[in-house]
């Protein structure tokens, strides 16, 4: 039974919190309804997303078997079967599909979408260089999309691009960080791109998204679309928290020292400081953003 919770890889479902950014922006974090909604697309991105993880053990089982750390995966250390696997993959997707309807005939459709992109990105598009990445990063906005989706309230240009180049930046830091843990041996039996990505490229990417998710969040704070929409452009105010956030993620990622976005976020207190730190002064920006521009106005003036 152990075993097949570890299939499903549970600790990832982290990454599905990007369902819920729509619930804060929109101002509803405290109608039950719009909670219960957000939650019920939580779980079904989770459902969703642990099919994937199960699709892609079983096609790389192989591959895996030579990993350090993912030998020891259910299905590549040979203690669940391929068959085994799929027809558990089969129930978790149905349901999924079920926890969707439940949302919307439309969320279902969003699910369905990633789950689509995700099967392509496990059969063939994980093996094209830097298009790999940019799958994973788009994976991310549908969840976000999904989200804004299951709430019935419009998702923004902002939210899109912010949480793009976001994924993008932690996609190539996982990428870096694969080429450190294997040190040179097996690349290609781990990952086919990995013979394409080099240090130095990744170093270049990883800057250039760092700087793209930076001035994007940054731009995103001071518009007019912010100022209209929360009564005060303090967001600004947390940008060396995010600055923090982003060059932690980075240099830990240059150590080799996590498996992955998820466990890093989970296992490295400095980081999840800072991402708490910053989600809190959100729910404060977003509710009570108008009060906090007019107790500035009477302060500065």
């Amino acid at each position: 039974m152990l075993q097949y919770l570890k299939l499903i890889r549970p600790w990832q479902w982290t990454k599905n919190i990007f369902v819920l950014p729509p619930l804060l922006f929109s101002g509803k974090l405290f109608d039950s309804s719009a909670l219960q909604k957000s939650l019920l697309a939580f779980i079904a991105f989770c459902l969703i997303s642990s099919v994937v993880y199960i699709i892609n053990d079983i096609t790389d089982c192989k591959k895996d078997s030579y990993h350090p750390r993912k030998k020891d995966r259910p299905i590549a250390s040979g203690q669940i079967s391929r068959p085994a696997a799929a027809i558990y993959a089969a129930g978790l997707l149905l349901m999924s599909v079920i926890s969707s309807l439940t949302v919307s005939k439309l969320f279902l459709a969003a699910v369905m979408l990633y789950f689509i992109l995700q099967c392509f990105y496990s059969l063939a598009l994980k093996n094209v260089v830097i298009l790999d990445v940019i799958i994973i990063a788009s994976g991310f906005v549908i969840r976000a999309i999904g989200g804004a989706i299951a709430l019935q309230v419009p998702f923004t240009a902002w939210l899109v691009i912010c949480i793009f180049t976001l994924c993008l930046f932690m996609g190539f830091c996982k990428r870096i960080n694969e080429l450190v843990v294997l040190n040179g041996s097996d690349l290609a039996s781990h990952r086919q791109t990995l013979l394409e990505y080099t240090p130095q490229l990744l170093t270049s990417l990883m800057s250039v998204s760092a700087g793209l998710t930076v001035i994007t969040f940054m731009l995103y704070s001071i518009s007019d679309w912010s100022l209209d929409r929360f009564g005060t452009s303090a967001f600004i105010y947390t940008v060396p928290i995010v600055i923090y956030c982003v060059f932690r993620f980075a240099a830990i990622s240059m150590l080799g020292k996590h498996d992955g976005p998820s466990e890093l976020l989970i296992h490295d207190r400095p980081l999840l400081a800072g991402v708490i730190l910053w989600s809190f002064l959100a729910v404060i920006i977003v509710t009570k953003g108008q009060q906090l521009h007019e107790l500035w106005q009477k302060i500065y003036y």
